[in-house]
């Protein structure tokens, strides 16, 4: 046991990450193969092969221009009043939450354990618990109940 996990979870957690850097890896080659594509499609097309580069090239720097401006729009989104005072109310009950499973490992594992099968196997507790959370989401209206046809 190490880090109070079991060997088989660390197998688990192996598996799933060379899953994960297998996938990565096939997206890469799917990326080469579709930018390869496109300069085969132009070079088709215009018949010149420094034109057919140029404007790969200048679609991959589009692309990846436009991912730098996605990036620092969502560093520069920040946080609203309501999610601010959740934070800072939250900051201490983490606190206090950390202080406690540090003095009683075990008894906390053994209790997320539970609440994780309870949050699992009970949709409405996970509902409820989702509904309570939600500090700063406008909550949801119910639909009005269905009117039943009318008849003529």
């Amino acid at each position: 046991m190490l880090f109070g996990l079991q060997r088989a979870s660390f197998a688990r957690l192996g598996l799933a990450l060379a899953l994960f850097a297998l996938a990565l890896v096939l997206a890469v080659a799917a990326f080469v193969q579709l930018v390869d594509a496109l300069h085969l499609a132009l070079l088709m097309l215009t018949g010149q092969p420094v034109l057919a580069s140029l404007i790969t090239g200048l679609v991959l720097l589009a692309l990846a221009w436009l991912l730098v401006i996605m990036g620092r729009l969502y560093l520069r989104r920040r946080l609203t009043l309501p999610q601010a005072a959740a934070a800072g109310a939250g900051a201490e009950l983490t606190a206090q939450l950390v202080t406690l499973i540090r003095r009683n490992p075990r008894q906390a594992a053994l209790i997320a354990t539970i609440v994780g099968f309870a949050v699992g196997a009970l949709p409405d507790l996970l509902r409820a618990l989702t509904d309570a959370l939600d500090i700063g989401k406008p909550k949801r209206r119910p639909r009005p109940p269905a009117q039943p046809p009318s008849e003529p």
